[in-house]
């Protein structure tokens, strides 16, 4: 890709767009704006770090920066973008409000504007006559109601996710003791056993079962390091008929015998404690 920079500028609430190609390499240093941009990259790669790490964008992925954010931007393999800016202090306008109900801060979330859109906002020139700039706000109005709608689906299904990872926890956690079946678990959850796995593989990318016993065992590694149990009493504690069953799901999850992880963690714990003297 060899640089290539198009921008317009536009009426309230915005402030301009751009549609910019960045040749491979390119890189922007520390920088900020006083107004909302949206980043929409429609070809290639981009990388934006906002004093978290480097995050990657490909292709119909949208970054969003809200006023005030340091960032930086590079792209190894170059890339091609829509870039909209909002005017400045415009804080109270509905586009902006939503931004801010849906995100809150800058974010980069994956939307696919489509092809039609892109295609019809290529062919406009809107400095020739007011036809143009009248469906080119048409586009751009369209654009953020599509691009706030699916913020909107992304945050109902993060607070979902979230409100499930903290009853399905609540509920294994409420006695290690016990091995919860699937069909009691999905009955105290007041879900059928199919959406409960269904649940667990999206929030846990994994399985119900496979999810209660690493809870378990978690637990039980922590009361063999910081407490003075013996490995049977342990198994009791963490649901368990006999040491050997036990035993086992420990070495098949940590890859040691429940005293050899023991041994070894304290172990670690004595030389940091060496050390820090």
């Amino acid at each position: 890709m060899t640089q290539n920079f198009t921008q317009y500028r536009l009426d309230f609430p915005f402030q301009d767009y751009n549609l910019r190609v960045w040749p491979r390499g390119y890189a922007m240093d520390w920088h900020s704006h006083r107004f909302v941009q949206i980043i929409h990259v429609l070809e290639g790669t981009l990388e934006v770090d906002i004093g978290d790490g480097w995050q990657g964008l490909k292709r119909w992925d949208v970054h969003i920066l809200m006023p005030g954010t340091a960032h930086r931007l590079r792209s190894s393999e170059g890339q091609r973008q829509f870039g909209l800016n909002f005017a400045v202090g415009e804080k109270e306008h509905l586009f902006l409000r939503m931004f801010a109900e849906h995100i809150g801060k800058s974010g980069t979330y994956h939307f696919n504007a489509g092809e039609d859109w892109l295609k019809q906002l290529e062919r406009i020139t809107p400095a020739h006559d007011a036809f143009s700039r009248a469906w080119l706000r048409n586009l751009l109005d369209s654009y953020c109601f599509r691009l706030l709608d699916s913020l909107r689906e992304h945050t109902v299904e993060t607070r979902l996710v979230t409100s499930w990872r903290e009853r399905i926890l609540t509920l294994i956690r409420q006695d290690y003791s016990r091995q919860w079946k699937v069909d009691e678990a999905a009955q105290a959850l007041k879900v059928s056993r199919s959406t409960l796995q269904r649940i667990c593989r999206k929030v846990f990318q994994t399985g119900f079962r496979q999810l209660e016993e690493q809870i378990r065992l978690d637990y039980a590694a922590e009361q063999l390091v910081f407490r003075n149990i013996t490995v049977s009493e342990c198994a009791v504690q963490c649901g368990y008929p006999d040491i050997y069953s036990f035993s086992r799901a420990f070495k098949r999850l940590f890859g040691v015998s429940p005293n050899i992880y023991r041994q070894n963690h304290r172990q670690m714990i004595e030389q940091k404690k060496e050390g820090s003297q």
